[in-house]
Order: C-alpha cells, then structure tokens, then sequence
C-alpha cells in the first residue's frame, strides 16, 4: 500500500508533467530546417554568382523564390521560440496562436519535405 501511495504522488504527475512529445519532436525538425535552409541559401548564392546562362540564372532565380516562400511559411515551436540568422537579415518568427500540437508538427513536417525537394532540385542544377 505504502508503494502505491509513493507511486501515485510521484510518478503520476511525472507522466502528466513531461514535456509535450508533438512538439519537442516539432522542434528537432525545426532545428533541422533551418540548417538545411541555411545550407540551401548559401549554395544558391554560390551558384547565382558562378552560372551566366540566362536560363541557368532563370531557374536559380525559381529556386531562390520557392526557398524564400518557404521560409515565409514558416512558424516556430511554442516554448522553443528563437531567432534565425541569415545572410543580409534577421528575423524571429513568431509562435503560432491557434495550431494544434500535432498541426505543428505535421507543418514542421511538411516545410522539410519541401526543402529536401528544393535541396534534390539545387543539388542537381545544371
């Protein structure tokens, strides 16, 4: 009996206490994001500055333009907020208000589906 009592005082709320899964998760992914998209952006630059084919330049240009609606689209994790640096300027994004943990994650998700298909499309830029 005096086990049980010590189990529930201590261990319940443990359990009921821990950090929210959905979204720790959603923060490793976020944390992901932003060094692929880090990555993405300066390997743009560096081909934009190397590639004078004015369809090269065009397709680079789409690139550059998908990454940069990419990164408008994204939110941070509620309890993990910070700030990105980027080459030419700063900015913090702000928690979403209204998302479930779990739309937070599947939005972290999402945003790094579509930066592996920005980083296949950069990586096999020709």
């Amino acid at each position: 009996m005096k086990i049980s009592r010590l189990f529930y005082l201590f261990v319940v709320p443990l359990g009921c206490s821990s950090p929210k899964v959905e979204l720790t998760k959603a923060n490793k992914i976020h944390l992901e994001n932003a060094a692929i998209f880090e990555v993405l952006e300066n390997k743009l630059d560096s081909l934009q500055k190397i590639r004078t084919n004015e369809t090269q330049n065009a397709d680079l240009q789409n690139l550059n333009h998908e990454l940069k609606e990419l990164e408008e689209n994204m939110v941070e994790v509620p309890g993990f907020e910070h700030e990105h640096h980027h080459e030419g300027h700063n900015h913090s994004h702000a928690a979403p208000i209204n998302y479930t943990d779990d739309q937070i994650l599947a939005i972290q998700k999402e945003v790094k589906s579509e930066l592996l298909k920005i980083k296949a499309k950069v990586e096999n830029f020709k």
